[in-house]
């Protein structure tokens, strides 16, 4: 289907404008998906379930379109929930339950677990947040330096991270570790499919980014970046791609020089209602 992005930011904005009937704690993460604190509604409804209910149903009513909504203790849990009863479901997580829930999820699931720190869990007898639970903290920390003490609180649902209304996004980035160590030369294809996949997930913000960003780490686990921000902010996937390309001719390396860890990134948000002419380079 042909993209209409003035469209759906007009239809997100009025999603929201029924989000802030219930509640002023709105945490959007794209057009399409935000968090709510919802203890304390607006509405009086006795339960935080019957507010996702009411809010599923307004938008109904008023956009003809289905939504999707998680009620959970906190963010952590509602994330990862979120893909449960989509496009157009009700998926309910009590405190009593959120044990049961986690015990057997993949630890893939677990936010910043990727495919290398999954591997390094395997290696430790761990496939499931259930596995997870048995490691000490000690153990974690040992592996993982701080990002082990965070495990060990996701892996018993503990995630202290409140509902932040009006956090705009900073950027927008994904990147590999490769199976082997490259040469820069052979980083084409990955450098091709990470900026494919910034170029859709930036499509869900209203915003324009102004900035593209280049980061390797070498074999030695030395990190290099490079970024640029063009007169004109990339218009197509193949304009990102382009400048990413180029910003890798800027690694002044010999061609020794291996490396295990490509990412590309889009930063510097604006709003898309600001005037092009005013951008610099």
């Amino acid at each position: 289907m042909p993209l209409d992005f003035v469209r759906y930011k007009a239809v997100s904005q009025t999603v929201r404008e029924i989000f802030r009937r219930h509640t002023d704690l709105i945490e959007p993460l794209s057009l399409d998906e935000a968090h709510l604190d919802v203890i304390a509604n607006k509405t009086g409804l006795p339960t935080a379930t019957s507010v996702a209910k009411k809010i599923r149903q307004e938008i109904r009513d008023e956009l003809n379109l289905t939504a999707s909504a998680i009620f959970a203790p906190n963010k952590f849990l509602a994330k990862i929930a979120s893909d449960w009863r989509k496009p157009d479901g009700l998926f309910v997580i009590l405190p009593k339950e959120v044990d049961a829930f986690l015990h057997l999820l993949p630890v893939g699931r677990i936010p910043g677990v990727g495919e290398v720190t999954e591997s390094r869990l395997k290696r430790l007898g761990v496939a499931t947040v259930g596995d997870l639970r048995t490691l000490e903290l000690a153990v974690l920390e040992d592996q993982f330096g701080r990002y082990g003490r965070r495990l060990y609180e996701l892996a018993r649902g503990l995630d202290n991270n409140e509902v932040v209304p009006n956090r705009p996004t900073k950027s927008i980035s994904a990147e590999d570790t490769l199976e082997r160590d490259v040469p820069l030369s052979e980083t084409t294809a990955l450098i091709q499919r990470l900026a494919e996949k910034v170029w859709i997930g930036s499509r869900k913000d209203a915003r324009i980014a102004r900035t593209v960003v280049l980061k390797l780490k070498t074999a030695e686990f030395n990190i290099f970046t490079r970024s640029h921000t063009p007169s004109v902010p990339p218009e197509s996937c193949e304009e990102l791609t382009t400048i990413a390309l180029a910003l890798r001719e800027r690694i002044d390396l010999s061609p020794q020089r291996r490396f295990r860890l490509v990412g590309v990134g889009l930063g510097n948000f604006q709003d898309s209602a600001s005037p092009r002419s005013q951008l610099f380079d």
